[in-house]
């Protein structure tokens, strides 16, 4: 493989399990120096029975969104849906290091009122659990000791840093696999040329992936990227027909160098 590199946007080829390769590349890195992880993000979306989308099977999610005779169209339990379909998904990756990780919704810091609270994995069951904020609690586990959690959901800062959200104007490998319809997406002046060239590959129907974050400023909203190159703030929860799951493994670097 050469010389290892964790600049952001490096394109690796990792093999999740034996005779499995999917393409990813480095979202961003976390730790010191000598003991450095990197977060890799997979190239496209993937199905909750481990297969690759297409256009017949686009395998798109909504976060969790319920209607009861009480209660307002609300995300406060957060992703537990997507995360369910990313477990199921990837908990085959055998080759992939389990995933630990303790998480506070990004989009609930403005409001308490709106937007789950918190994913925490526990180190010793590896159970994921997912609390509700402002009401009661659901708690919903991801995996366990025999089958650990292998992947996450994007984190909302991570493509932040990477897109300029006023042109959409995202790097080319975040919107990858995506479907581009101009004439869907005409009010978005600098993806027309930029990213019309993801209609080339044939797939329709697969038009972005969902972020852990959820929306604050709305009980149904959370962020996801679209394959107009943007971040979509407050997408409707509900529209199962618009994003689906990529995925996110935390390797150490050396990793990458086997």
């Amino acid at each position: 493989m050469g010389s290892v590199s964790t600049k952001i946007g490096t394109e690796y080829e990792c093999e999740v399990k034996p005779g499995t390769k999917y393409a990813f590349y480095v979202l961003s890195t976390e730790g010191v120096e000598e003991n450095k992880k990197v977060n890799l993000i997979m190239d496209r979306n993937i199905c909750n029975d481990g297969t690759i989308p297409t256009s017949d099977k686009p395998c798109l999610y909504a976060w969790h969104w319920q209607i009861q005779e009480y209660d307002d169209s609300d995300n406060r339990y957060g992703p537990d849906i997507a995360m369910t379909n990313l477990y199921n998904g990837t908990k085959g990756w055998t080759n992939v290091p389990d995933m630990i990780m303790d998480y506070y919704d990004e989009g609930n810091k403005k409001d308490p009122t709106y937007g789950y609270e918190s994913i925490i994995t526990d180190e010793i069951t590896k159970v994921t659990t997912i609390t509700g904020q402002g009401k009661e609690s659901n708690y919903q586990t991801f995996g366990d000791i025999t089958n650990p959690l292998k992947a996450r959901l994007p984190k909302e800062y991570e493509v932040l840093t990477l897109c300029t959200i006023s042109n959409g104007s995202c790097p080319m490998w975040l919107v990858k696999n995506l479907y581009y319809d101009s004439a869907l997406n005409s009010y978005c002046n600098y993806c027309l040329s930029e990213y019309s060239e993801n209609q080339s590959n044939g797939i329709t129907n697969i038009y972005g992936y969902w972020l852990l974050s959820s929306g604050a400023r709305s009980p149904y909203g959370a962020s996801s990227v679209h394959c107009h190159g943007n971040v979509v703030f407050n997408f409707h929860t509900s529209y199962v027909s618009e994003n689906g799951i990529r995925p996110v493994i935390t390797v150490p670097i050396s990793y990458l160098t086997d």
